[in-house]
């Protein structure tokens, strides 16, 4: 057990679990409204990569059929890196540069949903207020989330495509995020939490002020 943990004044630890139904349909909603939402500057990014595509394999000799299957192939590479290359591993960036900012003891590692291990940093720290935590949750859906519209709003073409994927993929990925921080919105704002190591796994309690 953690030092210091549960502290004076406070009930006993409760166990803090997530609910990978809620998690799920949470997802679908943020897809739905951000898919929704860049559709029109997406469709006028892939028009103009398909438009630049094309030209350039006119000028090497590639035929129509074959130039699209390559364009394809190419920007399904191309989001894959996006993806996994770039977004991810800035959005687990962004929680760890503010958890260090909050003295939250940040920890990278991997997190089990679905069968599918998804890189993650937790706070390994105790006694953590609600405010630290929402503010740790949001920050990567927050910040990538603004810079994605700024660039919605001054670019266009190709640009404004990519940003709209990042918008899109990002805000859906940030599901388990906004998950947790809508649970934290609803709990007492003095309630404190505590991230531990336990069996190999990563453990989270809860505490609350006595009455």
């Amino acid at each position: 057990m953690p030092e210091y943990w549960p502290p004076d004044g406070h009930t006993e630890p409760k166990e803090y679990n997530r609910s990978e139904r809620a998690v799920f349909v949470l997802g679908v909603i943020l897809t739905g409204l951000f898919g929704i939402s860049t559709v029109q500057p997406i469709a006028v990014g892939a028009d103009a990569y398909v438009s630049l595509w094309l030209d350039f394999a006119a000028e090497i000799g590639l035929s129509v059929l074959p130039a699209l299957a390559a364009g394809v192939a190419i920007a399904g590479i191309g989001f894959t890196i996006l993806f996994y290359g770039i977004v991810t591993p800035i959005h687990e960036e962004i929680h760890y540069v503010v958890a260090s900012y909050l003295n939250l003891n940040p920890d990278f590692g991997f997190d089990e949903m679905w069968r599918v291990k998804n890189p993650r940093v937790v706070a390994l720290s105790t006694n953590i207020p609600v405010w630290k935590n929402m503010l740790m949750l949001i920050a990567p859906f927050v910040a990538i989330g603004l810079l994605s519209i700024g660039a919605l709003l001054v670019a266009d073409g190709v640009v404004a495509g990519v940003a709209g994927v990042v918008l899109w993929v990002n805000s859906a990925a940030s599901a388990q995020d906004l998950y947790h921080y809508l649970r934290l919105l609803r709990m007492d704002p003095k309630t404190k939490f505590a991230n531990f190591e336990r069996d190999g796994e990563i453990k989270t309690e809860y505490v609350v002020p006595e009455q």
